[in-house]
């Protein structure tokens, strides 16, 4: 299941993906699906990687070819590498190419509800000191604020 974002992002990303109005819609009678609405997906990513056991399950490439792999460089691929990056410092070795450096950052297409992740994944890096270990990332804070100061 894909992971919730929180309030202020989904003022972005509205109406897609599960979000504070579509959560209702995971319950019956006798089954509920519950998910963690008020922390981001970098921080989720943190309590993830916190806990080792779970990191060789995790899917989440859009390659469907190498499913329930990960590519390692599709658009999500590289962005859920760069949240490992800002969690941990590092990036655990669950991808099928494992680098990590600016030019995969630049995959990242800063649409409206990828901007909001870069945004929260560099709130977050910086919160924590680790901004130098997510390569590329001042590039596409930069390509954020300049997007937004053209508009």
């Amino acid at each position: 299941m894909a992971a919730d974002r929180t309030p202020a992002q989904d003022m972005v990303t509205f109406p897609w993906g599960t979000n504070h109005v579509t959560k209702a819609y995971f319950a019956g009678a006798d089954f509920a699906m519950q998910t963690i609405f008020e922390v981001s997906r970098v921080e989720k990513l943190a309590t993830i990687a916190a806990e080792a056991l779970g990191l060789p399950f995790l899917s989440f490439c859009r390659r469907h070819k190498v499913m329930p792999s990960n590519c390692g460089r599709c658009g999500k691929c590289v962005r859920t590498k760069a949240m490992f990056a800002a969690a941990t410092g590092s990036v655990p070795e669950i991808y099928i190419d494992n680098t990590f450096h600016e030019d995969l950052m630049k995959r990242i297409e800063l649409d409206g509800r990828e901007r909001a992740h870069v945004l929260d994944l560099y709130c977050y890096a910086k919160e924590h000191g680790r901004i130098d270990a997510v390569h590329g990332l001042m590039s596409l804070v930069k390509q954020c604020r300049e997007t937004d100061s053209s508009s």
